[in-house]
């Protein structure tokens, strides 16, 4: 029963890790996406 309760503890750690991964990258994508809209704006007003 421990044997059963680690693999499922560390195969939680494991989905963890993998969606904090996920959330940097979309936010990296996020910040990425306001830097190019900063551009965008700053282009059109000169």
């Amino acid at each position: 029963m421990m044997q059963l309760e680690r693999n499922y503890t560390d195969e939680m750690i494991i989905k963890a890790k993998e969606q904090t991964a996920e959330a940097a990258r979309a936010k990296d994508m996020v910040s990425r996406f306001r830097l190019y809209e900063k551009k965008i704006l700053n282009d059109d007003i000169l």
